[in-house]
């Protein structure tokens, strides 16, 4: 549940603060007044992509913070905790929008990207735009809605991706048969390719080895020298007899008198002779590294030449050195396949029937599910017709079987075509508004007003459904007025019973059924200021009353509006 939503610095809000309570919280003002900045500013906290005009002008960045109580929402108590970003039955998104330097999310004080705020978003609030009623005439937005209604989005959206990855399928195995043609010419360059690398035969971690010993060659009179010098250090020699061997020794005869005369010298003594030991240790394996580091004639070529052969076949490649063993194989099973081409076809052939397969599982399922909830979904629509001033309405979800789209071709018998992306039916929603009249497309016969109503039903309908516990629509009972307006009101009302919802409305009869109602004003000066406030008793009748007279409140319309209170209250 929505508890606080602070906005800062956006569009022509200077700062806002709402506290939120469960039930139905109405939000009225004049057109005009600036009601949709609050909408908007929900959205960006939701994740919606953010644009630098938000922020009002004069200042460097807009904020927006939105807090929810989510003890009773385990799912994103779940998900939070999954993504280590987890509170005490709490959630905080933060949304700051930077005039010049794009945006920045934060849940809970962790910076997150935008995308993890929508995915967290989805499971705290849902938006129902004013607009949704026109989108409504759109087949996807109608397979859309029965597919929320069915609970099956998710199962529709893996059928896209099978779909999808089927049609790739199909394209690789018409590719591949188109191909044939100059298939020979692919499979001469490539046992070319092939009996190259054959001839190297490179071996499988070679290079480094041989990278380490082509280094040590060009650095080689180096390395000699540093041995050599080590060694006269450590030795000497008919050149330089003064050495560490043979001062530690000299050394270790002095301490061996000294110790006669003072014992205590025997310590130290021990640890010369010590470093006598590792120094004459040190000889052996100086004279070792100083043999390794010769190189033969013979190995000195052997590897200068395997060295540029494998920077030459790098090149030819356009691949890294210690790739060559890699590539190596990697012709050589493209060579099988060029040499064996009805293995490839074979393998594509046998992985369509594979998702073919799944495809048909997965649309019939779907198919099931849209057949049980399409009357369903028929019945409640026209149900709430009844009660939307279109009595004797009757409102349809009709499924039609699709032409199949997908056909890999050629004479495989068991492999057949499939439906569409979306399932083996196309969906449609068709209405009649008067009794004795035929159903026809939604689009054909319903007025402005009409398809608000139903869109509005349908919205209530769904949003009964809904798996988030705060909801907000935004003039959705456009169109619509007297007796409908207090129906909508009500319904409204009774889902508020059991999720919360915020609902910007212009309809006195809508606002009277609030638990809580806030007020949107702008005030003019230097610059346009939003202002909001929340309503006691008596600025809610005031504004109820502005809502059904105008600016101009008189007696009779304080009256009405206690009776739309007195009505709602009593429903």
């Amino acid at each position: 549940m929505l508890t606080w939503l602070q906005i800062k610095h956006f569009a022509i809000a200077d700062y806002i603060e709402l506290d939120l309570v469960d039930g139905l919280s109405v939000i009225t003002g004049e057109t005009g007044a600036g009601k949709s900045i609050i909408i908007n500013a929900l959205s960006l906290a939701l994740g919606r992509r953010a644009d630098a005009s938000v922020v009002k002008h004069g200042r460097q960045r807009a904020e927006i913070q939105a807090n929810f109580d989510i003890s009773a929402c385990e799912p994103v108590r779940v998900l939070l905790t999954e993504l280590d970003l987890d509170e005490e039955g709490e959630c905080q998104l933060r949304r700051v929008i930077n005039a010049e330097s794009g945006s920045k999310a934060y849940i809970n004080g962790r910076m997150v990207t935008a995308g993890i705020l929508r995915q967290v978003g989805e499971y705290l609030l849902d938006i129902h735009g004013q607009h949704e009623h026109q989108s409504l005439l759109r087949a996807d937005t109608q397979r859309e809605l029965l597919d929320k209604y069915a609970g099956i989005g998710e199962q529709v959206r893996h059928l896209q991706s099978c779909y999808h990855t089927l049609a790739q399928t199909l394209a690789r195995l018409e590719k591949l048969r188109d191909d044939s043609a100059s298939a020979h010419k692919k499979l001469e360059f490539l046992q070319y390719q092939v009996d190259e690398l054959a001839q190297f035969a490179p071996l499988q971690d070679e290079w480094p080895e041989l990278y380490a010993n082509h280094q040590r060659i060009h650095h080689q009179a180096e390395l000699a020298t540093s041995v050599q010098n080590t060694e006269q250090a450590l030795f000497g020699n008919d050149a330089s007899p003064s050495s560490v061997s043979s001062q530690l020794a000299l050394a270790i005869s002095e301490l061996e008198k000294a110790q006669a005369i003072d014992p205590d010298l025997k310590d130290i003594s021990e640890l010369l002779l010590e470093a006598q030991t590792l120094v004459v240790e040190s000889e052996t394996s100086l004279r070792h590294a100083g043999e390794s580091i010769a190189f033969d004639e013979n190995k000195l070529q052997s590897i200068e030449q395997r060295y540029a052969a494998y920077m030459d076949l790098s090149r030819k490649h356009r691949i890294e050195p210690e790739q060559v063993y890699e590539i190596y194989h990697d012709l050589l099973s493209q060579l099988e396949m060029a040499e064996n081409p009805e293995l490839s076809e074979q393998t594509l052939l046998d992985e369509i029937h594979t998702l073919g397969e799944q495809y048909r599982k997965l649309a019939k399922t779907i198919s099931s599910k849209r057949t049980e909830h399409a009357q369903k979904l028929s019945d409640a629509v026209s149900d709430a017709m009844q009660t939307l001033a279109m009595e004797g309405g009757k409102f349809e979800v009709v499924l039609q079987s699709v032409t199949p789209v997908l056909n890999p071709g050629g004479n495989e018998s068991r492999l057949t075509e499939i439906g569409r992306e979306t399932g083996n039916e196309k969906i449609s929603f068709e209405v009649s508004t008067n009794p004795g009249m035929p159903r026809l497309p939604l689009a054909r016969v319903a007025s402005g007003g009409e398809l608000s109503r139903i869109s509005l039903a349908m919205q209530l309908i769904l949003s009964d459904l809904a798996t988030v516990n705060s909801l907000v629509f935004d003039e959705v009972d456009v169109g619509v007025g007297g007796k409908t307006a207090a129906i909508i009101g009500k319904m409204l009302a009774q889902l508020a019973g059991k999720r919360q919802i915020i609902c910007i409305t212009h309809l006195p009869q809508v606002a009277a059924f609030g638990s809580q109602h806030y007020h949107v004003s702008k005030q003019q000066g230097e610059q346009v200021q939003l202002n909001i406030e929340a309503l006691d008793e008596s600025g809610k009748i005031t504004e109820i009353a502005r809502m059904v007279g105008g600016e101009i409140v008189t007696d009779e319309s304080l009256a009405h509006a206690r009776s739309l209170l007195a009505g709602s209250t009593g429903s």
